[in-house]
């Protein structure tokens, strides 16, 4: 089995309109900015999205039911996950799975914050993974 070549872009979504539409257009913005850098991320939030615009799911938890699985799929694939620390990152519902996600399996998990992002400072992203017991999610 070949080695996997992207990782996991994970950040909150949820809250108001607002707060929605800055995250998706962050994660836009972020995914974009580290593929100019060749590295490779699968960004659940803007793949879900047009997902469930195209379902047509009313409920939150009909949403999670499909959508979770599907994006976990990516996460175990991947060869880690890449944290955006946006504000409200550590109170996020999907966050929490996905770090719980990295802890039982052992998947490295790498912070990048907005500051990072607006700096393009990507350089020292990867020189080690954070102990995931310590983070404090949902």
């Amino acid at each position: 089995m070949a080695a996997s070549s992207f990782y996991y872009f994970a950040s909150p979504y949820h809250g108001t309109e607002e707060q929605m539409e800055f995250r998706l257009q962050e994660n836009i913005r972020a995914t974009a900015s580290l593929l100019q850098h060749n590295i490779h991320v699968f960004c659940p939030i803007m793949n879900s999205q047009a997902l469930l615009r195209e379902l047509k799911l009313d409920k939150v938890e009909s949403r999670r039911d499909i959508i979770v699985p599907y994006d976990l799929t990516f996460l175990h694939a991947a060869k880690g996950m890449i944290l955006y620390t946006l504000p409200g990152w550590d109170k996020s519902w999907g966050v929490d799975v996905e770090i719980k996600e990295c802890q039982m399996n052992r998947i490295p998990v790498y912070t990048l914050s907005p500051e990072q992002l607006d700096k393009a400072d990507f350089g020292k992203l990867f020189d080690s993974s954070i102990d995931v017991s310590k983070l404090k999610a949902a």
